[in-house]
């Protein structure tokens, strides 16, 4: 590939800044590249010009701004596609978005949880070509193909012409054979916090957000800039077989104590049942928490300060600004989040840190394969773009 010109890195820069970031304005754009008007001005004319993008709106400014609002820049929605797969323990679910991010079309399908990977890949597969079949997809617009997986699966690395290696035990063949774009994949959980960096804004608001999901099993995504934090071996993020309890319950890995095995979405529900509560799903035991059950409130308050536990240890190594809790479990709701906050507040106050912010997040069933699309785009966006809608093209 030939080397950019000073105007074609700029170009590339602001391109790639906004799959990243989302829309921005010209005087964002600016400050953010440190460059002149003029410099900004010439290479945002040359990609409008290219077709790469698109005003989207007007900048919303907060109270006391004055001054007239400017036109936010995108990338142009018809520049392409990014495709996201999640391969759930229990579900398949599958989103498009445009080039700019936004959702263009998502499907779910139900899974048995013991069905292999190979055999979820497959569903997903019937749900592309369904998609195909109805002209939502077109294959030749997709410039990547993000895929989240359950359970410890390492990020996809490089093999040795460039290209990716598949998934111990799973063949990515037919997928590749139907869209023909490159392809990623990595954990579904560490995929749904990146679906979360486009609701935070550049900067200090994406610094150090930790990402937890509660149901049957707890995970957790670190995120930190515009990344996820995988650690050494690539398998950050274990926060469910953190052990918060040593003479705990055991664990169905060996241990005793886990943060799952105390607090997971199918031992709450027990709990609940052995302290006399007639509840079916997590959902009964968070109406009888707010009817005012006392023995319901009680159960809910422990499961927090245990969740509390957990996420202080997790606050002290990574200093989290922000912790969002998502999954089943999040509809417990307030009394949840209160005990787990009162928790990481005393140990963060008793030696004079910060606290971070707790947020609940009930979340939907397409986050991982919208962060997994999300990833794709951030990947390939770019090179796609500048590849297919290049003055020679």
């Amino acid at each position: 590939m030939p080397e950019l010109t000073e105007a074609g890195s700029t170009e590339r820069q602001i391109v790639e800044i906004l799959l990243a970031e989302g829309p921005a304005t010209r005087l964002a754009l600016q400050q953010r590249l440190g460059i002149s008007r003029p410099t900004l001005s010439g290479a945002v004319t040359r990609l409008m010009g290219r077709g790469l993008l698109e005003e989207t709106g007007m900048a919303a400014y907060g109270e006391g701004r004055n001054g007239r609002p400017q036109a936010l820049l995108a990338p142009r929605r018809s520049a392409g596609a990014a495709l996201g797969i999640e391969l759930g323990r229990a579900r398949v679910a599958v989103t498009v978005t445009t080039v700019d991010g936004t959702i263009h079309a998502q499907k779910l399908t139900t899974v048995d949880s013991g069905l292999s990977i190979q055999k979820r890949l497959g569903v997903a597969l019937h749900s592309l070509r369904t998609l195909i079949s109805a002209g939502v997809l077109n294959p030749s617009s997709v410039l990547g193909t993000g895929i989240g997986i359950a359970g410890r699966h390492l990020p996809s690395t490089l093999d040795g012409s460039g290209g990716t290696t598949d998934p111990e035990g799973v063949s990515f063949e037919k997928l590749r054979k139907l869209i023909p774009a490159p392809v990623l994949w990595d954990n579904n959980t560490q995929l749904a916090a990146v679906r979360h960096l486009g609701e935070l804004t550049s900067g200090v608001g994406r610094a150090g957000l930790l990402y937890v999901v509660l149901s049957t099993g707890i995970s957790a995504g670190i995120v930190d800039g515009a990344s996820t934090f995988r650690g050494g071996h690539g398998t950050a993020g274990e926060l469910g077989h953190m052990c918060v309890d040593p003479a705990g319950p055991s664990c169905w890995c060996g241990s005793r104590g886990c943060l799952e095995a105390c607090i997971g979405l199918d031992v709450v529900i027990e709990r609940a049942r052995a302290a006399g509560l007639r509840v079916d799903d997590i959902s009964g035991l968070a109406v009888l928490a707010n009817d005012g059950d006392a023995a319901a409130r009680h159960l809910v308050t422990e499961v927090g300060r245990t969740l509390g536990i957990a996420l202080s240890g997790a606050s002290m190594l990574i200093d989290p600004r922000r912790i969002i809790l998502s999954g089943k479990l999040a509809s417990l709701g307030p009394r949840l989040l209160d005990a787990a906050e009162r928790e990481v507040n005393a140990r963060r106050d008793a030696v004079m840190l910060p606290r971070p912010e707790l947020i609940l997040h009930e979340g939907s069933e397409f986050d991982a394969s919208h962060g997994a699309a999300l990833s794709a785009l951030h990947r390939w966006g770019a090179n796609f773009m500048f590849k297919t809608q290049s003055p020679d093209h």
